[in-house]
């Protein structure tokens, strides 16, 4: 799908080019094509934004943007897209503007925090303890005083656990789903700070860490998020704020690299009078005149001046 008189006809050239050219006896829903017609194939973060939200389609469908929909299966392909319009929340412009940035800039602190504050925290308790109020390190020590394991080994088990606790609530029927999400991450947790096994410090990081992963509004590109989290943490463990910063250098390179519909995956407008100009501020809807000019649209302006 796309809108004739807006959408760039290269753009569907290529996208219809891509799926003309997957050899395969079936193609059983949208996450398949996804696969098939990927720029990168290497990359944990996604480079197509599905929704099940027809309203979200549409805004897409209106930006320049080409839609796949699959037999059998309830979501919408949306291509190409970058790294920020995953941080959007499919309510997109139906908030007030002022809302809307408080989303957004909320969005992209849990962002931050699911990526790293895992990473930092054992980084500095166990090669940059200097960095730390002498109070706190000293509640951190005594924390820590009657723990078997290192605290390297404790924080990626207490993950692991919150991986599976989180997988659970997915797989198991919505009734109890929610249940076993909440009810076994509380059993859980106090059960280990009462054997001494894990710190109430730990605990807690790991807590913050996966809620701020929850935040994020796309499955697909949050589950890219908790691989790079792992990845980080064993840096950060072994490495200390070194390893953190390389291992952030190296994922900022990979993913500037990434293609999505031949467009790099980071190539943002700032300008403040297009939809979706950035994911930090969410423009009002009256100064939204323009649609992207890097998507090559037929009619770049969407309203005039003046439109309310």
């Amino acid at each position: 799908m796309y809108l004739d008189n807006v959408t760039d006809k290269r753009l569907v050239n290529e996208v219809k080019r891509r799926l003309s050219n997957i050899s395969a006896d079936y193609v059983s829903g949208s996450g398949m094509i996804e696969q098939m017609i990927a720029d990168s194939k290497l990359s944990v973060f996604p480079s197509v934004l599905t929704t099940e939200r027809p309203e979200r389609a549409s805004q897409y469908l209106n930006a320049g943007r080409v839609v796949i929909i699959c037999d059998n299966s309830p979501f919408a392909v949306i291509l190409p897209v970058t790294f920020s319009e995953f941080l959007d929340s499919p309510e997109g412009n139906q908030q007030r503007w002022q809302s809307g940035t408080f989303s957004r800039l909320l969005r992209t602190f849990s962002f931050v925090c699911a990526a790293v504050i895992s990473a930092v925290y054992i980084a500095v308790i166990n090669f940059h303890q200097e960095m730390l109020p002498s109070q706190l390190l000293l509640l951190i020590a005594q924390s820590r005083s009657q723990i078997p394991f290192s605290s390297l080994s404790e924080l990626l088990v207490m993950e692991i656990f919150f991986e599976l606790v989180r997988e659970a609530g997915v797989r198991v029927p919505n009734a109890v789903g929610s249940a076993i999400g909440v009810v076994g991450g509380l059993i859980l947790g106090s059960a280990a700070i009462d054997a001494g096994m894990v710190s109430p410090v730990t605990l807690i990081i790991v807590a913050i860490s996966g809620l701020a992963n929850s935040v994020l509004p796309d499955y697909d590109f949050s589950f890219g998020i908790r691989v790079i989290k792992f990845a980080l943490i064993l840096l950060g463990g072994v490495l200390g704020l070194y390893g953190v910063m390389f291992g952030i250098a190296a994922a900022v390179m990979l993913v500037s690299s990434q293609k999505s519909l031949g467009e790099y995956y980071i190539s943002t407008p700032f300008s403040g009078k297009t939809v979706n100009s950035n994911a930090f501020l969410q423009v009002p809807l009256w100064k939204q005149q323009m649609r992207s000019k890097r998507l090559g649209t037929v009619r770049p302006r969407q309203q005039p001046d003046i439109s309310r």
